[in-house]
């Protein structure tokens, strides 16, 4: 009810943060949220079960072309994959319905990417395009399989000037040190930038330290953390 409130007297809301429960039938909260016409900020924080899957594919479609902040943060994109056939990318598939091997932009005005658990795999070429990555300036990820791919094969160049990655562990047979190394030697727009390194697996070798460096003209924040003790 509040949703459909607003949502029909609050027609100027550009920012929602949407936080979903089983219990607040989301169809109904998707349906109520597409009447928002220029919603520019979208934040989804919590399950993606089958259910949840379709109402935010429905969510960032209907408003795609015109939002310019992303945000997905859920622990349970990788379990949903297991129950999808043939086996594939269900972000892409499900919530952007870009076909694999078909590269287009879904999100034109995308400007900042905030991207927790969300799986690349199998779909990286299709994902850096649906996004635009190319025209973000923030990109954060965090806990991303695939983000190895993602950033190693990206098609587009990038022009970021905040860039975050996390890898707290539950990944770290998936990640290695030098695509990040080749990708911030790629481009040289960087203001801040956050790093989160496994020691016990990566040396961190004077390659990285120069790829670093390279954005030294415009670095103006530098937070380097790198874990040797398993938690």
């Amino acid at each position: 009810m509040v949703i459909r409130y607003l949502s029909e007297h609050q027609r100027h809301i550009e920012s929602v943060t949407f936080i979903p429960d089983p219990l607040c039938f989301p169809q109904q909260i998707s349906f109520d949220l597409l009447l928002l016409p220029i919603l520019r900020r979208l934040y989804w924080i919590g399950a993606t079960g089958y259910e949840e899957m379709k109402v935010l594919g429905k969510l960032l479609l209907s408003h795609a072309n015109h939002l310019e902040e992303l945000g997905l943060d859920s622990p349970d994109w990788d379990n949903t994959e297991q129950f999808f056939t043939p086996p594939g990318n269900n972000f892409a598939r499900y919530c952007l319905e870009v076909p694999l091997d078909e590269a287009k932009i879904v999100f034109p005005a995308l400007k900042i990417a905030s991207l927790s658990a969300v799986s690349f795999l199998r779909a990286k070429v299709e994902l850096a395009q649906a996004l635009n990555i190319g025209q973000l300036r923030t990109l954060k990820l965090r806990d991303c399989r695939g983000t190895n791919d993602l950033l190693a094969d990206s098609p587009e160049a990038l022009q970021l000037t905040s860039f975050e990655l996390t890898k707290s562990g539950r990944y770290l047979d998936d990640w290695e040190l030098m695509p990040l190394v080749r990708i911030l030697k790629s481009f040289q727009s960087l203001e801040q930038l956050s790093l989160l390194c496994d020691g016990r697996r990566d040396p961190l070798i004077e390659d990285y330290w120069r790829s670093i460096l390279h954005h030294r003209s415009t670095l103006k924040q530098f937070v380097h953390h790198q874990r040797k003790v398993k938690l």
